[in-house]
């Protein structure tokens, strides 16, 4: 747990998931758009504050999705022809990534530190994470088809190691399979198919490959089917698909 300004205690799983998406964005603001001096220091304070949060909260989850959306949307900017903009862009963050690199041990809380690079991984976190997950396989071979529905399965005796959790498979696919089966399963993939492809698909859309990366590693990491995270980001996704294409998500199938 981590606790806010108001001194009220949250969990750092959904408040990194929040804040982890917010630096993506605001580097493809960076990078595609034409910003005055004062909007460039504004978003890059913006990047440096909620990386900042991310990293020193201590979810793993959440600190490797937007370390990895912020690459995957560096690397696709990077891919077509190399400018002048676009080296100095590139020396700038390989300056600022050294000397962080070099400096970690100094910034970072000892705990933290020592939680993503003396850990072997295999700590009380994950591995109460893996024996959710393998209670929950357990319940979905039980009742593949349709599932438990909402709310039923950490209720039942023979599955109570999760008993009071709102998200019993800590999962999103797998919590999908308790609440809905194999069935729930594909209805929630193809939903998520008809938001994304149109995205990935279009060229004037395909920069914000790195956040939807981001949104399904930890969604596969942690659950995000009751989360904000989630839901909120495939709506915003969907309001700049039709924003920058003039289009919304399907008139092109028409």
């Amino acid at each position: 747990m981590i606790t806010n300004f108001a001194g009220v205690l949250m969990d750092e799983n959904c408040v990194t998931t929040l804040i982890a998406m917010t630096p993506i964005y605001a580097f493809t603001k960076l990078l595609y758009y034409k910003n005055n001096f004062f909007t460039k220091c504004v978003v890059l304070f913006e990047i440096i504050i909620c990386t900042a949060g991310v990293a020193l909260a201590g979810s793993r989850a959440a600190l490797i999705g937007m370390g990895m959306g912020l690459f995957i949307t560096l690397a696709y900017y990077l891919k077509d022809k190399i400018s002048f903009k676009k080296i100095i862009i590139m020396f700038g963050i390989v300056i600022v990534g050294i000397f962080f690199i070099a400096n970690l041990k100094n910034i970072m809380p000892v705990w933290i530190y020592n939680r993503y690079f003396n850990s072997n991984y295999m700590d009380n976190s994950n591995t109460q994470r893996i024996l959710i997950w393998k209670n929950a396989l357990s319940g979905i071979s039980n009742q593949p088809i349709l599932g438990f529905g909402m709310g039923t399965f950490p209720n039942l005796k023979q599955y109570a190691y999760t008993a009071g959790q709102s998200t019993p498979a800590h999962q999103t696919l797998l919590d999908m399979g308790l609440y809905g089966g194999i069935i729930g399963i594909i209805i929630f993939i193809y939903l998520i198919y008809l938001i994304i492809f149109p995205i990935v698909k279009n060229k004037k859309t395909k920069k914000y490959t790195g956040a939807i990366f981001c949104i399904f590693f930890i969604s596969m990491i942690l659950s995000a089917t009751k989360s904000m995270f989630l839901w909120n980001n495939l709506i915003f996704l969907t309001l700049l698909y039709q924003m920058e294409t003039n289009t919304r998500i399907g008139d092109e199938q028409k």
